[in-house]
């Protein structure tokens, strides 16, 4: 009993309980399942169907061998060739049925000789023009037969329906071989294995249980898939590697490959492999009895020493559903289960600090939402104060006044305006470019500011006013004496978020002028519009998440940095 009351790790003890369960019943059964399981499979079995496979190749070739040899005889027959070297249009009724007539007196003496022999057939390829030993069908096209192997001017075709016309159509093999013809016109003869041959070789259910058989060409294309009028597609197969065997989609596939290059494939259903290892399993199943047994027992005696340690990790994450973030967690005698509570532990107090950060940043949200309220209230006199004011300027002639309210107009409608405080990166750039217009009517002088957006770009959420005190700060603090570059950059940074750089050639700030600059207020509502870059600190927290970063060199210039994740206009609402 030590083992359950000292503490120990869980995997300890499972592991010693588990080797002891499995090692005692496994022992038994393997001495007495081993010789069996491997002479079924390897000496009764296994080894029965690879010899019939290659008797089944060997007889393949045989028939192959003996069409090519017939078909060789065919092509040094000078009786043969002479009747094809006149060159006489063969569409010539009279010529035609004289040809026919020597022919099939040649046909029938190679039958004679070689009963293996079936359909035979001259015929000259992209024309109707054949001449068969037989009633050929209408579709006949021996250039158009499935092609198992080709050496030279010979073509070895098959397994494929008869070209003779016959019902039903057998299987045969083929082969064809180019006619050596003085004309140079392209003959071709074609012939045909007996109608029994081929049905005869690729017989199912050769073996004792079901079987199917398979051919592939050299480069393993499927000839004949017998397979498939039992699955009702077409076979495919993973590569064989340097194995002559694999197991796919329930089928047990052998494989022997020809000296021609093609293959025979052999397809065992796995169930009838199986067959006699069931015979087998009835004595497995009395060990599987016995072993179920113990280890129902021994299951037993694991679920006493895991069950309390669970329940108590139960009641502490009840607790955590009940709000109690603070009750204290009581420890166990399983160093997992300690590990596991101490995480949750983490986890809890975790949870606890984003509660309160969510509470913060929604009083932030909430405070910023009343300061735009106030801003907004009732515009419509200034509005229409300046509607007034340029169309004065307008009618008096003064087309600068009157493009310098035009301008203050559009970016006092943009500040205080009521369509959400989050806007697309395309309005915020335009605004941009009204104020750094507008400063440069006020002051009368052109400073340089470069603006660069990334296409695509334009749609990309952006809190309102963000970019203008940045810029603004770069034109008051920045620049010395109005001289100098301000750019801004607006690109994507990674596959989800972009980023925006505005940044001066300027005189530079130091560490203590930065931190003044994020945290104090009271500095930037001396000049411009008012808004700090703190303002836009807080903005960019609340609305995306992420901060304001300040990067400076006295000298060299000021950069302000922020990312922006890459969410379209689009996909969300505008709050």
């Amino acid at each position: 009993m030590n083992l359950f009351t000292k503490p120990r790790t869980l995997k300890y003890r499972l592991n010693l309980l588990l080797i002891f369960i499995s090692l005692v019943p496994l022992v038994i059964i393997g001495i007495l399942s081993y010789y069996s399981i491997y002479s079924i499979l390897n000496n009764k079995i296994d080894k029965g169907i690879r010899q019939s496979e290659i008797r089944m190749k060997e007889n393949i070739e045989t028939v192959l061998f003996n069409l090519n040899y017939t078909s060789q005889r065919f092509a040094l027959d000078s009786e043969l060739i002479r009747l094809f070297d006149k060159d006489t249009p063969y569409d010539d009724v009279f010529r035609r049925f004289e040809l026919i007539g020597e022919l099939k007196r040649i046909y029938n003496l190679y039958n004679f000789t070689n009963p293996a022999l079936g359909f035979m057939m001259v015929y000259f390829p992209g024309t109707d023009i054949q001449f068969p030993s037989i009633s050929v069908r209408t579709d006949a096209a021996p250039e158009r037969l499935p092609v198992l192997s080709a050496i030279d001017n010979v073509t070895f075709h098959g397994p494929h329906e008869t070209q003779y016309d016959t019902n039903p159509r057998k299987l045969v093999f083929s082969v064809s071989r180019k006619l050596s013809l003085a004309t140079n016109r392209p003959a071709y003869i074609s012939i045909e294995s007996n109608l029994s041959e081929a049905s005869k070789l690729l017989v199912d259910n050769q073996f004792g249980y079901e079987a199917h058989h398979l051919l592939t060409d050299g480069n393993g294309k499927y000839i004949y898939d017998g397979l498939r009028k039992k699955t009702g597609h077409a076979t495919t197969l993973p590569s064989f590697g340097n194995k002559d065997r694999i197991a796919h989609k329930g089928y047990y596939f052998y494989k022997e490959t020809s000296v021609m290059g093609w293959s025979v494939l052999t397809a065992i259903p796995i169930a009838g492999f199986n067959r006699e290892i069931n015979q087998w399993m009835v004595l497995f199943t009395l060990g599987i009895v016995c072993t179920l047994i113990l280890a129902l027992m021994i299951g037993f005696a694991i679920w006493k020493m895991i069950y309390g340690p669970l329940i108590h990790l139960n009641r502490q994450i009840q607790s955590l559903a009940d709000s109690n973030f603070h009750t204290e967690i009581e420890k166990t005698s399983i160093p997992e289960f300690d590990q596991v509570l101490n995480k949750f532990s983490w986890m809890r107090q975790r949870i606890w600090k984003l509660l309160l950060e969510v509470e913060h940043q929604e009083k932030e949200k909430r405070h910023l939402e009343v300061e735009k309220l106030v801003s907004q209230m009732n515009p419509h006199f200034l509005y229409n104060t300046l509607n007034t004011i340029q169309w004065l300027a307008r009618q008096a002639g003064h087309d600068e006044i009157y493009k310098l309210v035009t301008l203050f107009y559009k970016l006092l409608r943009y500040n205080i305006g009521k369509n959400g405080t989050v806007v697309t990166m395309k309005e915020e750039v335009a605004a941009l470019k009204d104020y750094v217009e507008l400063q440069q009517i006020r002051y009368d002088y052109e400073f340089k500011v470069h603006i660069d957006m990334d296409q695509g770009l334009e749609t990309v959420r952006i809190p309102r006013f963000v970019l203008q005190p940045l810029l603004e700060n770069a034109l008051y603090h920045g620049l010395e004496d109005g001289q100098g570059l301000i750019g801004v950059r607006i690109q994507t940074h990674n596959s989800d978020e972009c980023l925006v750089e505005v940044w001066d050639n300027g005189r530079g700030m130091t560490a203590d002028e930065i931190a003044v600059l994020l945290h104090s207020e009271e500095q930037e509502k001396q000049v411009g519009l008012g808004i700090g870059v703190k303002f836009v600190d807080r903005m960019l927290k609340v609305h995306m998440g992420t901060e304001l970063r300040v990067e400076s060199s006295q000298g060299k210039g000021t950069r302000f940095l922020f990312t922006l994740p890459l969410t379209r206009m689009s996909e969300e609402v505008k709050p």
